[in-house]
Formats: C-alpha cells, structure tokens, sequence
C-alpha cells in the first residue's frame, strides 16, 4: 500500500478513536509549528503503509507524551530536566548542532570519545541523562517543525564520532543500557524523523557494539546508518552526502544552536538565512485547521 493511502486510511482510524485522541493537538505539539498531517503521515512512512500498525504505533507514542507531558520539554530549561547545569555533561556528552546539510536536514554531530558511562554516572544518574536526550529531541523537532513549516526538511543527519572507543574504558552494561534506552526510545516516538546517521572512525572495536545494538533496531532504520571506519576518510563519505559546509562547521567546532534560551522558531529561522533559504510568508501558519478533526478521511 502506498504511503498516500496508507495515511488516508490512518486519518479514518484516528477519527473512529476521537476520545483515545482528545488531545491530540496539545500532546503534539500543533500550536508550535507541529501539523496532525505530518505526524501521522510519519508512522505510516514507518510501517510502509500499513496504517494498522502506524496506529498502535502512535497509540503507543501518544500515551507516552501524554503521561510525560513530552510537549512541555520544549519550553522546559535543560537544566531542570538534567536537575542540574548541562556543563557538567561536556567533559562526557559532546553534541553540537551543525546547520542544514547539502539535503536541508537538521544535522548534529556527537562524539563518544570520552562517553565513559561509569564515571558519569557518578555524576548524573544515568535515568537523568536519557530524560536530557528526551529533552534534546523535544527541541530539535520543534526546530524541524519550524523548518518545514517555512519549505525545510523535517528529518536530521546525525554524525556519531566513536573514535578512541575501547572495550575497557566504554564498553560495558552501563554504557549498552544507555545506548539501548536512547535507541529504543527515537525509534519508538521519533519515527522517520533520521534521514541518516554517520558512524565515523569507528575502531574494530566498534564491531562488538555494532553486533549488540543492531538487533534492537529496525530494519528501516538499520538502513539508514553508515558506518566509516577509523582507516577510511570520514571527510570525503560525509562531505559527499552532507555536503561541504557540514564538514567546515564540524571541523571549526561550530554549534549552531547553542544559546538554549532561543525559541526553536528563532533557530529555525536563523539555520534557514544561514541557508541562504527565505521563509515563505504565510507557509508558517499552514498548520491551521490541520487537526486530525479537520483533515478529510
């Protein structure tokens, strides 16, 4: 079935359960450039059509951010969701935001390097640390929300830096837990929201971690991650596909979205002029009357 079917039909299952939907629009965020079009045209793209499962799926999801109140993260202070200041992270948890690639994908790059989860769980409980990753998400589809509602893209290219990885120092039931816990969690409330993620100078090492995590992950998303070793030139696989500019940022250590205090609507504007991209006026607001009530079955 095709995609354009698939959410035609979902369309009908979400309105015959108005009531396990009620609140739909705040739980997603439609008032803050979110459109209930493209939310669950999201899971059907994720269940190649099949909207029966696209609606467990969102089921799911839905009774997550609503008991989690998953909205109010974007607006929430990182530091009240880490419950205490974010900077105590950078010496473990190093995440920049890179601009648009060549693509207009919300890209970010994240280093592992100095990932030692036993130390950082000393420092941050690790159930904190995965509440901060919800939080991280929050805010960057709130940017893509914005970013599509002005003509970008709606999907991110993650860069994963695991260079200097070893058994000994990263590799153990702390370090897997965490990685499992965020895997799980993006592939279950973030669907097609990753257009692709880099693996770069991955160590042969790295194979063991590969082999433990791939199972946990779907197949659909397993095709959407590449995986540069240490002996090949990440610059040219990344530049190739992300385009230059990515690469230049991420070697001058840029992070386009630094100053937390700045609406995801202001980031996203800024990333577009960056971009050289004008917002289009009006295409901002198109998510009006676009609640699963509104839309045609």
């Amino acid at each position: 079935m095709s995609d354009v079917e698939g959410l035609a039909n979902l369309r009908v299952l979400v309105l015959a359960e108005r009531e396990t939907f009620a609140d739909f629009d705040r739980v997603y965020a439609i008032d803050d450039g979110g459109v209930a079009d493209d939310v669950l045209a999201r899971f059907v793209r994720s269940t190649r059509g099949d909207a029966t499962t696209a609606l467990e799926r969102l089921r799911v999801d839905y009774e997550w951010r609503a008991a989690e109140d998953a909205a109010a993260l974007r607006s929430t202070a990182p530091a009240d969701v880490l419950g205490c200041d974010p900077a105590v992270l950078a010496e473990y948890y190093g995440r920049r935001c890179c601009g648009l690639d060549a693509r207009r994908r919300l890209c970010f790059y994240q280093s592992y390097r100095h990932t030692v989860v036993k130390k950082l769980k000393t420092v941050v409980p690790l159930e904190s640390v995965v509440r901060y990753h919800w939080w991280e998400m929050e805010r960057a589809t709130a940017i893509l929300d914005h970013l599509k509602a002005r003509g970008g893209g709606d999907t991110m290219a993650i860069i994963l830096d695991v260079q200097g990885m070893t058994i000994s120092k990263h590799i153990n039931s702390d370090f897997l837990y965490l990685v499992k816990a965020i895997a799980q969690h993006d592939q279950h409330h973030y669907p097609e929201r990753m257009g692709v993620t880099y693996i770069i100078n991955a160590p042969s090492v790295f194979g063991l971690v590969w082999r433990t995590v791939r199972p946990w992950l779907d197949p659909i998303t397993v095709a959407k991650i590449k995986i540069v070793t240490a002996r090949s030139d990440w610059r040219a696989a990344v530049g190739a596909d992300l385009g230059d500019a990515v690469v230049e940022r991420l070697d001058a250590d840029a992070d386009l979205d630094d100053d937390h205090d700045l609406p995801p609507r202001d980031v996203a504007i800024s990333l577009l002029e960056l971009d050289g991209a004008a917002a289009p006026a009006g295409n901002a607001d198109r998510r009006a009357g676009a609640s699963p009530e509104a839309a045609p079955p």
